[in-house]
């Protein structure tokens, strides 16, 4: 970890000193403002702190109340692209149901003469994601990066935010605030 630290300070245009929390000092500690993916139990001893970083999306894995309450807590957006492809390989399983398809055409002999040949018996017609339509519950980067690739398969695509701007951004239909969530509920066919 201190290599990858000392690399990283040639880069950076900072005073800051990197240091990994298993070579840190209790004088580090106390001084240090900001802590990245450190243990939280170190924290409390952290009387200059102010910002504590998760390097990863979301707070599922965090503790929140073991962090003291003058630390500003932030996370990571990185993961919106990953993100955006699973929800639509789901939104295409869903709908085109390739896994079954695929099982059955393995399982079907393309012997040329009958007997045998029995794959003009699986069922190969589908569904389709055009047309239908997606509400994003809470749209922020993933939900964008969600929309973004939804609306290439011509997906009707809704969303519902906190801070709703007044015109809603390409590609959605339409965006509010949770009052509409009740709207959002209804109108998709995806959430």
């Amino acid at each position: 970890m201190a290599s990858r630290f000392g690399t990283l300070s040639k880069y950076l245009n900072t005073s800051w000193q990197l240091i990994s929390s298993d070579k840190a000092s209790a004088a580090d500690i106390t001084a240090a403002t900001a802590f990245v993916e450190a243990p939280l139990d170190m924290l409390g001893a952290a009387t200059a702190g102010s910002l504590y970083q998760y390097t990863f999306t979301g707070f599922d894995e965090s503790d929140l109340p073991q962090i003291p309450p003058h630390f500003t807590v932030a996370n990571c957006h990185q993961s919106s692209v990953p993100i955006a492809e699973f929800v639509l390989g789901s939104m295409l399983e869903w709908t085109i149901g390739l896994q079954q398809l695929d099982t059955a055409l393995r399982r079907c002999s393309w012997r040329s003469q009958p007997p045998g040949n029995n794959c003009s018996k699986v069922h190969t017609g589908h569904g389709q994601i055009s047309n239908l339509t997606l509400g994003i519950l809470g749209y922020g980067h993933i939900g964008e990066a969600i929309a973004t690739r939804a609306a290439a398969f011509g997906t009707r695509i809704i969303a519902t935010t906190l801070n709703p701007p007044v015109t809603p951004p390409t590609p959605l239909t339409w965006i509010g605030d949770d009052t509409s969530n009740p709207r959002l509920f209804r109108e998709s066919d995806f959430l």
